[in-house]
């Protein structure tokens, strides 16, 4: 068996030659960057017909009662709840939130009723919900 052939060492003081009177590289910190951290986004049911459940989120996922456009199905005969209630959206910006048109509303937290077809952007640890209080989920960003 044939050893594998380990590279000579150069010398600190002859690396310094080498380079000595070079330029630095320049780089247009304009228009480099860094590429951003992937956010995993999930949301879990604080109460209601979910509580304690966790749903993974990405790109468009709709809550309501039809079982064909809907990735979280409630089922139809649920008050309150739309058959297309709302949509949430994984972004580059990051989470958004946009009711449908429902007939009871979607809501944050503290009782904003979100304007349908309009979204907003959800943060770590924000809250919202469907009809009532009683279908609420926190946002996880992870």
């Amino acid at each position: 068996m044939e050893r594998a052939k380990i590279p000579p060492m150069v010398p600190l003081k002859e690396v310094r030659e080498r380079y000595n009177g070079m330029e630095e590289a320049k780089i247009d910190v304009g228009k480099t960057r860094a590429p951003a951290a992937k956010m995993n986004y999930k949301i879990r049911a604080l109460d209601g017909i979910y509580k304690d459940s966790e749903f993974p989120l990405d790109g468009a996922n709709v809550i309501g009662r039809d079982p064909v456009k809907a990735s979280i199905v409630y089922p139809e005969n649920t008050v309150g709840i739309s058959r297309v209630h709302c949509r949430l959206v994984v972004t580059e910006v990051g989470l958004q939130i946009e009711d449908m048109g429902s007939s009871q509303g979607t809501f944050l937290a503290d009782g904003t009723k979100l304007e349908p077809q309009k979204k907003y952007l959800l943060q770590n640890g924000e809250c919202f919900f469907l009809a009532s209080r009683r279908e609420i989920y926190k946002v996880i960003i992870f």
